[in-house]
Order: C-alpha cells, then structure tokens, then sequence
C-alpha cells in the first residue's frame, strides 16, 4: 500500500482549515485504519482493478474484495455502488484519463507561502523558514487522487472522488477536492495549457443520512485562476495557522472533530462534549444516590429536540473517548475498572475459493449445490454438510482469522487478556537477546 501524508494529504486539509492545533496534537497518535477506511480501501482497490481490466464490477460479487479479504465478501450493493463511480469516470470526455495517481501541491506551497506568511505577520515568517517547514514541502503535501481527466481541447481538469462512507460529502467548496484539482494542475500542468477545472464526488451511500445528496455531485466549472486564488486564501494560510506554537482549538462536534485521531485526548472536544451534555440534561434529577434521568414518556417535545441534538453531537466524543482507552488498553497495558481486554471473534473464511468449489462440488447435495458453492460462507457450508470445524474440507481450504484486541465491559464474553503481563515478556524476551 502506497505511503500517505502524514498531517497535510488532501483527505485532512478540512480538519486544519477548521481546527489549526488539530495539527500539533495528531502528533503523537498514529494514523490507524479502521473497519470503515479499510472498507473504503478496498472499494477503491476493486474500482482501480475493474478500470484496468476492463471489467464490470458484478463480476466479483460473492467473491472476497482483492487484497482486503477481511473486509469480507463483495454484495450486489457493493459491486453497483462501485460501478456507478466507474459509470461516470468512463463517461466522461477527457484526453488522458489518470486512475489512482499520486499528486502534490508542495510547488504551489513553496510559491505562495512566503507572500502570505508576510501578510501574517512576523510568527507566520517565522514558520515558513524553518527547517519543519521545509521537511514538510518535501515529505507532506501530496495525496493519491481517485480520478483525473485532462483535457486539451477544452483546456480543463476534472476530479472525480469516490466516498464509500455514509457521512454525506458534497463537492462544492470542499477542500479535499478542491486541493485535488489545484494539486493535479500543478503536477500535470506540461499536459495541457488549463483554464479551468471542476471536482465531482460519488457518493451512493450517503442516501442514508442524506436523502438530497444526489450521489454523483458535481460543482460548476471554475476558472482555474479562481482555484489559485483559493489555494492563496485559504489553503496556505490554513497550513501556516496549524503550524504555529500557539495554534487555535476549533472543538464543536463538526467535520474537523469526527475524523480528527486526537479527539478522544483533545481537552476543547472534552469541554464542547461536556457543555452540550449539561445543556441536553439540564432537566435531570439529582437523588442523594446518584443521577436519575427524566422518563422517557414525561419528556416534553423541546426536551425531546435537545436530547435528539446532544446524541448527534456528543457521540461521536463518547466513540472516541472509547476509541483512545481501547487503544491504550490494548497497547500499553492500561487497565480501566469495569472493563477487560478480550479478542475479537472472527468468521471463518474460504483460503482458496477455487480448490474449495471443486471439494465442495462433490460433498454437497445438487439440490443446495449452488455455483460456484463458496458463494456461501464456510459456516453455512458447515450447517448444511452437519459437520465439524475438523472436517478435511474446512481444515484444508478455510481458515479462521486471529481476532484483534478490544475493550469490553466485564460482563462481555470472551477470556481477559492481561496485556501489561504479555508486553513485559515480549520487552523480556526482545532484551535476552541482546
């Protein structure tokens, strides 16, 4: 997998734009996959593989995503959700189509930032000639887009950004694609003389939490100067803020919050979350034996419409706060009362698709037999054949995934793994080495 940015890839730039410290305090918090990016991956991963073979996207339903197996099987929904972004990069008129590319705006940063930085001021001067600075420019602003279509004869550039995600993201004024397009006329500019640009993002599942987002929306072409002149407004000016010793915090539950890897350690996110569960319970009743929320039935309808805005709001803290003790329970050892590190459960899941079919073929009855047979997962396999997790035919073409460590409550199933224990044999064991 190709090595992103660190802190300044065009997939962060709202959280700078919109929270400068956010920066500074992502230092120390490595940037993780989780289940959705991972899922994200691999829509990108199968999209890229049907462009380069020209294949349609239903061709792979039932079949585990290339090279992210543990994302699971491809659904019909996935397969057209995909194939919808393939639909509209392969209408869409360009001389040079560019799938997955690498592209970097450092040139336009180092241009323009001396310019703004003087307009800010002395501090701003200041970042902009120190050695991070300059480490930056050649290590941190690029990104990989999903789509670029340069063509001469109208003399524009055209972005297309697939979303696999629920949270609905619009193309107009979004910064993501907008540093995209400037980044992709800076590194294909020997292409075509460009005068314009425009961004488009395909979304189908934002459906889900938006009923307007259309699924493939697309912002007006705009005057690729107009895109410079945002790049000097905004982009440039958003990076030097973030860099500075004493950056501003922009904790409110937004966008900036929701994607940010520090949230669940970021004291402004603690006062926000904690100010907006104040003003959602403020009706509470306070008994000598602790707190007693108001029955659900005495709710009145503004009540109603607070706690309704405090859950959209403040979850996403409690997610997070969560987030940041599972990882430092089951990476350093940290132990939370009430809680305990277990292993994540796993399905089982087919090694070798083809070997297994052709096992499966003489094993199951014509009347279940479905083709080929690994359209069904090993353990409804199992369930039909009435057989054990022994059997030669899961032994040898099924495996079981180790599960990943995880924080659960007590009462949860699953054995407590003493994780402080288990990092002091492997410190143990590394020095016995030495």
């Amino acid at each position: 997998m190709a090595a992103h940015a660190k802190f300044f890839g065009p997939s962060s730039l709202h959280r700078r734009i919109a929270c400068p410290a956010s920066r500074g305090l992502e230092v120390g918090f490595p940037n993780e996959e989780t289940s959705a990016s991972r899922a994200g991956s691999a829509a990108h991963r199968l999209a890229e593989i049907c462009y380069q073979n020209g294949e349609h996207t239903r061709n792979y339903i039932g079949k585990n995503w290339p090279e992210y197996e543990e994302v699971g099987t491809i659904t019909p929904v996935d397969a057209d959700n995909v194939q919808l972004y393939l639909d509209v990069i392969a209408a869409h008129v360009a001389d040079t189509k560019l799938v997955e590319k690498k592209v970097s705006y450092a040139g336009f940063v180092r241009r323009e930032a001396p310019a703004v930085a003087t307009a800010m001021g002395p501090e701003a001067e200041a970042v902009v000639a120190s050695e991070e600075f300059r480490r930056l420019l050649e290590s941190d602003f690029f990104g990989y887009s999903d789509y670029i279509g340069i063509s001469a004869e109208y003399k524009s550039i055209t972005v297309v950004d697939y979303k696999n995600g629920t949270y609905s993201v619009r193309a107009e004024g979004n910064p993501q694609v907008y540093c995209y397009a400037l980044a992709a006329a800076e590194t294909y500019d020997w292409m075509a003389e460009v005068e314009h640009a425009q961004v488009c993002i395909v979304q189908p599942n934002a459906r889900f939490t938006d009923p307007d987002h259309p699924g493939v929306d697309w912002t007006a072409p705009m005057r690729l100067t107009d895109l410079y002149k945002w790049g000097r407004e905004v982009l440039v000016p958003a990076i030097i803020r973030s860099l500075l010793p004493a950056a501003t915090y922009n904790a409110d539950g937004g966008g900036q919050c929701k994607y940010c890897r520090a949230r669940g350690a970021c004291a402004a996110y603690a006062r926000w979350a904690q100010e907006e569960a104040e003003e959602a319970f403020k009706d509470i009743t306070v008994l000598d034996d602790g707190v007693t929320l108001p029955a659900v039935e005495l709710l009145t309808h503004e009540q109603i419409e607070r706690v309704l805005h405090w859950q959209q709001r403040l979850t996403p803290w409690m997610e997070a706060v969560m987030e940041y003790a599972e990882t430092m329970a089951t990476r350093e050892g940290v132990e939370y009362a009430g809680h305990k590190v277990v292993r994540k459960r796993t399905n089982w899941r087919w090694k070798d698709a083809a070997a297994a079919d052709k096992a499966l073929a003489e094993k199951l009855p014509d009347e279940v037999r479905l083709n080929p047979p690994t359209l069904r997962t090993p353990s409804q396999i199992k369930d039909t054949l009435k057989v054990g997790w022994d059997d030669p035919v899961f032994v040898v073409f099924a495996e079981q995934p180790v599960g990943s460590l995880a924080l659960r409550p007590l009462s949860a199933k699953g054995e407590a793994i003493d994780v402080k224990s288990a990092l002091s044999a492997t410190a143990e064991e590394a020095f016995s080495e030495v």
